[in-house]
């Protein structure tokens, strides 16, 4: 017998479903911030964990960089070094952006067709963090916390 729950799906194409995990991910992001610094050096960390749950779920999403110069690359994968800021698309909505819109030096760039592995492999290349103020010994914890999160507040969204 198979002990593991059986989760039903969630429609992808819903806009409901998209504003209502988009507001839901962005109290967790910005509790997680708080606490633990996740936009400070584990941003990039968040968006790999965000679209592997997402990816999971048969969402379409984008990668949204902020750069404090223009890069003049057309694909995430040519991204060589540490940027700003990293956070998701979906639909209309945006995912743990902060307030990187309302600062006037930053460029906001949205690549689309980026995997998660994609986004750990970036990660990785960069030493798992960019700013000190993040431990990087909360990652196992920050997983947990998104991903239970994530599970507990879809659950009255999947259908069957």
């Amino acid at each position: 017998m198979n002990t593991k729950k059986h989760l039903g799906k969630l429609n992808p194409n819903l806009d409901e479903n998209k504003r209502l995990i988009s507001k839901k991910l962005n109290n967790l992001c910005r509790y997680l911030n708080e606490e633990y610094n996740i936009n400070y050096g584990g941003c990039c960390l968040v968006t790999y964990i965000i679209s592997k749950l997402l990816k999971k779920d048969n969402f379409k999403f984008k990668i949204i960089v902020w750069s404090d110069y223009n890069l003049s690359v057309k694909n995430f994968s040519e991204i060589n070094e540490a940027q700003f800021h990293y956070a998701i698309n979906l639909g209309r909505y945006n995912i743990n952006s902060g307030n990187c819109s309302k600062i006037s030096y930053l460029h906001r760039f949205i690549f689309n067709d980026v995997s998660p592995s994609d986004i750990l492999k970036h990660y990785k290349n960069n030493n798992y963090c960019w700013n000190r103020s993040y431990n990087t010994s909360n990652n196992n914890l920050v997983f947990k916390l998104l991903k239970i999160s994530y599970e507990s507040f879809t659950k009255n969204l999947r259908e069957g």
